[in-house]
């Protein structure tokens, strides 16, 4: 038969006869899943349990007769003989205390000589012996099995605390993956979130069951001080393990869908505080231990540990913006890094770059790719011109990238620059620098510096050194006949004539 099974036809609770198994008082055979199956032999040996509990006796009486049965009438007698003791101590406590009542006297007044006599005079008046109060037995309390292994006081913040800090460092070691080992990039988008939590747990369910088998914690459960055991005291065996974590996955935390989580978490916290253990305890024979540490300990390390891995988790993230190739650079290389930068920067701004945005091996734009069935209108083929790269090299590494050259408007038309093209040359060329880390956030600081100066106001002269690049734009027009419109880097010819004007951008990696 099963726990439940045997749980209703012995009247004992699931931790009554757990703990009556870790402490060797009850053995019982195993499935083949792991599971515990009891024989009818075994409710015997529970419903004997049960009755010498109920009648007083300790688990050290009972381990005695289990291996001595003979001693039964021995121990019911000295057991006999202690209960006759204490009813005539108890009856003799209570005339005592009436009288004590009936006198009206406070604990400062109490004449203990007169009231210790009168306990001796009591025994020997009911027993025809002495009695000497100071060797009085005390009193054998019977132990009700319900007390019989009761689960700990339940901890439930330190258990929710731990589990997020798990969580926490499953995603922190996908980042290092992804991102640290992989080189890949994220995307601030629903469908990447989606991926990123499957991900994470898939990696919780692989690792956490060999964890709680070979050393029966976690890192989130070690810096609260909790271990998980099997109910007799063995390590939890690792199928036992892996179910817990999945019931704890889909139960306790819904597979972590936002609001869902929100009512599981309330129910398991709930039931946790109403029956000391949750589902995932109790269906697999769970055991908890919770070292007793001061609160301010486990908080602090808590706190060390989440600032480990967010410093870490923004360390990954600068790292994100490293391109694969760094100081001098080839004109392939450089064309590698500016492909690179055009992936990234479409995926944190949520856009589609098409094939004509990237490079060749030459530094040269291709064509855009013709897909079959599909009609493109392209708008914006005489306001935007992407720029033709010039490389001064030594060798095979680049000195410096330039561009430009000279545009006629006519009325009412508007021009948008080298805009993105100037900032992926750029980002390419500084991100191969040694002054760009992601140790320094360097690269971080590189965009702050480039954004205060109007990066995106391409359309303006400036002349700056910034990350071991020399960047000098020059740029000639008429005020009166062109508008710049700040924050969106366009020119619009607001005279009746054609206008013309010229841009000359220069990056020269500085020595």
């Amino acid at each position: 038969m099963n726990i439940k099974e045997i749980e209703e036809r012995s009247g004992l609770t699931r931790a009554n006869i757990r703990y009556y198994e870790k402490e060797g008082l009850l053995e019982c055979e195993r499935r083949d899943n792991g599971y515990r199956d009891y024989t009818q032999e075994n409710l015997e040996q529970l419903k004997k349990i049960r009755l010498l509990r109920e009648l007083g006796c300790s688990l050290e009486e009972i381990r005695t007769l289990q291996v001595n049965p003979d001693r039964l009438c021995e121990f019911m007698e000295q057991h006999a003989a202690a209960i006759e003791r204490q009813t005539t101590q108890l009856g003799n406590a209570k005339t005592v205390w009436t009288e004590i009542r009936q006198e009206g006297v406070t604990y400062s007044q109490i004449n203990a000589d007169r009231y210790l006599y009168r306990l001796e005079e009591l025994a020997r008046e009911r027993s025809g012996s002495s009695y000497s109060y100071g060797g009085m037995t005390a009193p054998v309390q019977p132990a009700a099995t319900s007390g019989d292994g009761e689960p700990e006081a339940p901890h439930p913040w330190r258990r929710f605390f731990a589990r997020g800090l798990d969580y926490s460092l499953y995603q922190l070691i996908l980042t290092i993956v992804w991102e640290g080992v992989l080189h890949q990039m994220t995307a601030d988008s629903f469908l990447y979130s989606c991926g990123r939590t499957i991900l994470t747990i898939v990696l919780m369910l692989l690792i956490e069951p060999i964890l709680l088998h070979f050393f029966g914690t976690t890192f989130g459960k070690w810096i609260f001080g909790i271990y998980l055991s099997d109910m007799d005291g063995s390590r939890l065996r690792y199928r036992a393990a892996r179910m817990r974590t999945w019931q704890v996955l889909w139960q306790g935390e819904a597979l972590y869908v936002p609001v869902l989580a929100l009512i599981c978490n309330y129910r398991s916290h709930k039931k946790y505080l109403e029956w000391g253990k949750t589902d995932w305890d109790t269906e697999y024979d769970v055991d908890y231990q919770f070292r007793d540490r001061k609160p301010a300990v486990y908080t602090g390390c808590w706190i060390l540990a989440v600032a480990v891995m967010a410093f870490f988790t923004v360390v990954l993230d600068e790292y994100q913006y490293i391109p694969p190739n760094r100081g001098a650079l080839t004109v392939e290389e450089f064309a590698e890094n500016y492909n690179w930068y055009v992936k990234k920067l479409s995926l944190v701004n949520g856009s589609s770059p098409d094939s004509s945005s990237y490079l060749n091996a030459q530094a040269q734009y291709q064509p855009q790719t013709e897909e079959p069935g599909v009609v493109v209108i392209d708008l914006f083929s005489q306001e935007h011109v992407k720029p033709e790269f010039r490389f001064e090299t030594e060798g095979d590494a680049i000195l410096s990238v330039s561009f430009g050259g000279s545009h006629i408007l006519e009325p009412e038309e508007w021009f948008s620059g080298y805009y993105p093209e100037t900032v992926y040359a750029v980002m390419a060329l500084a991100g191969a620098q040694e002054d760009i880390s992601p140790w320094n956030f360097g690269f971080r600081r590189f965009l702050q510096r480039m954004d205060a100066i109007g990066f995106e106001k391409l359309l303006n002269s400036y002349d700056v050194e910034e990350a071991g690049l020399h960047l000098v734009n020059d740029v000639q027009y008429n005020a009166d006949w062109l508008s710049f419109l700040e924050g969106t880097g366009v020119l619009i010819n607001t005279n009746s004539a054609e206008v013309e004007f010229s841009i000359q951008f220069r990056a020269e990696v500085v020595e």
